[in-house]
This record gives C-alpha cells, structure tokens and sequence, in this order.
C-alpha cells in the first residue's frame, strides 16, 4: 500500500509505517485503577492486549529528506519491521535520507537504526539524538543493569561515529525544531516542522494512544519520572488543542495525523482520514 502522504506548507510529508506489535494494556497505562481501565478500554473496543502501530515521519524538504525515529525493527516480530518496505513504497531507499532524528532511544524507536550487521541503516545519514538522552543512556549506573538500558547503550555506541548531539529545543534543519518532552526519558523530544505558514507537531512517547488524551494522569510503563511526563502530556495537550494544529502522533492509529481537540470536559484524538 503507498504511505499516506501530506503537506506542511511547500514541504511533502510521509508517513512511514514500521508495522506494529501488540502489548498488554497495562503497559500503555501502569498507574491506571483497574476499574477505570477497564471501562477505558472497553469504550475503545480493546481489550487485555492491544495492538499499536509504529509510524515514522519522512519531511521532504527539498533539499534534505528527514526520517524522524526507526521504528522497533526486528524486535517487534512478523508484524514490524517494515520500514525498508514503507520507504520503497514511497519511492525511496535507505541511501535517500539524510538525516535521522532519535527523538529517544528506547527500542521501538531506534531499532530500525542499525541493520542486520550492526552498521547504521542509512548509510548516507546523519543521527541526531539530543545531549540529556545520550548523557541519560550511556552513563554508568551503578546498581542499574535492566535489558533496555543494555539494548539502548550497545545500540548508541554502535551508532556513535555518526552521531550528532542537539538541544532538546535545538534546530534539527530549517525549519524543522527539536521541542523538550522530558519525563518519559530525559531527552525525549517532539519535533515542530514549520512551512509557508503552516505548523505540524510530531509526538513520540508523551501520549501512546488516544486514552492518554482523556487520561493524561495515566503513565506509559518504565517512564523515567512519571510526574514530569504527566506535566509534560497535559502541557503539550494545553498548547495543542482546539488550534486546528496538525499532530502526528508515532503510536497513534495510522496514518499517525490528526488534532487534539476539547470534547465533553476532555481532550481527544481527532484522527485526520488517509481519504484526505
């Protein structure tokens, strides 16, 4: 299937699917009761298990083409790894992008990063992941010795020769910004891409699915501070809706576009159709 593709002022934007992976509820949303929860997902039509999309964002600009995060790549089992594919389906190969941007390292954002022999997968790319995230993940913890912190540190020194370190609110290319989202990790970022007077804004891992914009209290599991990335969800949330503010969202339903707007005493998810 070709990729849903839109513009942001003179910019062509694609969405780029990594497939998906289905995870327990409870990991989207940890501190949830489970009375609460359960009516949740029921209204929603989920159930224990949920399957989540990854969707990556390609920015042509014209004389730069971005790729910001890799999706979960291998890791994810038969129904992910699909960015190779995503990618030929608009037209494009590895070689064509020119810079990649790690809004944080966890796995199904970096994993499509390297490729099957440890080399970076867009061999012609430069690797932009922010100072905070590569300080949070490379330090030597003591004591702290969990999977995600070895897969993310084997995965960034391996990367480390083509790695640029940005400001977590730091330009990334004209036009297109880094914007602090910390609490999930330390360098979380979402990204603003701005053209001709038109805006977009790309979240990662501050809302996870649209029950976070109803709940914004209700954490992602493993969140570095649990309350900052509940400040940092209401705060974006505040600043997003009812702007008519296009929002493109990594584990949103696909194509990942769509608004945040006010409805019945709560924020919402507002997807924007593939028909558009």
């Amino acid at each position: 299937m070709h990729p849903f593709t839109f513009q942001v002022g003179v910019l062509n934007c694609f969405s780029i699917s990594d497939g998906q992976h289905t995870y327990p509820a409870r990991a989207f949303f940890a501190n949830a009761p489970a009375g609460e929860l359960a009516a949740a997902l029921s209204r929603h039509g989920l159930a224990a298990e949920m399957v989540t999309p990854f969707n990556c964002l390609l920015v042509d600009t014209g004389a730069q083409r971005l790729l910001i995060d890799t999706g979960i790549g291998r890791r994810g089992g038969p129904s992910a790894d699909k960015l190779r594919q995503s990618l030929a389906a608009a037209g494009l190969t590895p070689e064509n992008v020119d810079i990649v941007v790690l809004t944080h390292a966890h796995a199904d954002h970096i994993g499509g990063a390297l490729n099957t022999g440890g080399q970076p997968a867009f061999p012609n790319a430069r690797y932009l992941l922010t100072r905070a995230e590569w300080d949070f993940w490379t330090a030597e913890r003591p004591g702290v010795n969990d999977a995600r912190r070895k897969q993310a540190q084997t995965a960034l020194r391996l990367l480390e020769n083509r790695l640029y370190l940005i400001e977590s609110d730091g330009e990334i290319a004209p036009g297109v910004r880094a914007l602090p989202a910390p609490g999930h990790t330390p360098g979380n970022i979402a990204v603003e891409i701005v053209s001709a007077g038109s805006r977009l804004i790309y979240i990662p891992d501050v809302f996870a699915h649209p029950i976070h914009l109803e709940q914004p209290g209700w954490n992602i599991m493993g969140e570095d501070d649990p309350l900052l990335a509940i400040n940092t969800r209401r705060r974006l949330l505040e600043m997003l809706a009812d702007t008519d503010t296009p929002v493109f969202g990594y584990h949103m339903p696909p194509p990942g576009l769509g608004r945040v707007i006010w409805q019945e005493r709560a924020w919402a998810w507002q997807t924007v159709s593939p028909t558009m």
